[in-house]
């Protein structure tokens, strides 16, 4: 169902269905952002404008400004704007034609050469319905592009203006083009622990009293110890 709404003098166009609507809780929808049908916005969400968005959207997550997002984002994750995943396959090796009108059916010049598709233009990850997965605690910055089939690790920072072409590894920080590792956020010791709390599926209560010792990575392994 296309939903348009009217809030403010501001227009927002929502593809969505009333399902949606019931299980959203606390969640902002900037100016002309646009959400395919089907996507899931856990709560305490904010989409900003000019985005689009498709998948499933953990709690306290956001989308920045002008975004296109088509994955599954975890809990407590920062998208800045600009970022985009990009979800469509072309073969570069093997076959002689990198243009779709000669491995696929969809005619997105107008025709097609074949009679079946040969290529699965939109794969998705192995043993998930999203192309993109991305872990709890992930800040990804301004421009960011990720490639399908691409994993990103809980507690992982991307850098701006980054490529990600490859799975990210929790807690590391990436950046380039390609993106590649430029640290690691913690000691191997303090990620396995802080993976085994897994703070971001804690209740409200958690937070507010453990909030206050999560600026400080041992201070809040000591109080979890406590």
């Amino acid at each position: 169902m296309l939903m348009i709404r009217y809030w403010g003098g501001r227009v927002y166009t929502l593809l969505i269905n009333m399902s949606f609507l019931l299980r959203c809780k606390k969640v902002d929808i900037g100016h002309r952002v646009k959400i395919i049908k089907g996507s899931y916005l856990s709560g305490y969400n904010k989409i900003h404008d000019f985005s689009v968005f498709g998948g499933h959207l953990g709690s306290y997550s956001y989308v920045g400004r002008n975004s296109q997002i088509i994955a599954k984002v975890g809990n407590f994750c920062s998208i800045g704007p600009n970022v985009r995943t990009v979800i469509a396959y072309h073969p570069t090796s093997g076959f002689v034609s990198t243009h779709p009108s000669t491995y696929s059916t969809r005619k997105q010049a107008g025709i097609s050469f074949i009679n079946r598709t040969l290529v699965n233009e939109f794969p998705l990850l192995k043993g998930e319905n999203y192309p993109v997965v991305i872990g709890n605690d992930v800040f990804i910055g301004d421009s960011v592009l990720i490639v399908g089939n691409v994993r990103i690790g809980d507690g992982a920072v991307i850098a701006a203006g980054s490529v990600v072409v490859k799975d990210v590894e929790p807690f590391c920080v990436v950046g380039g083009n390609p993106a590649k590792i430029i640290k690691k956020r913690f000691s191997e010791e303090q990620i396995t622990r802080i993976q085994n709390i897994q703070w971001w599926n804690k209740d409200e209560e958690w937070l507010k009293y453990h909030c206050s010792y999560m600026n400080d990575v041992n201070s809040f392994l000591k109080k979890i110890d406590s």
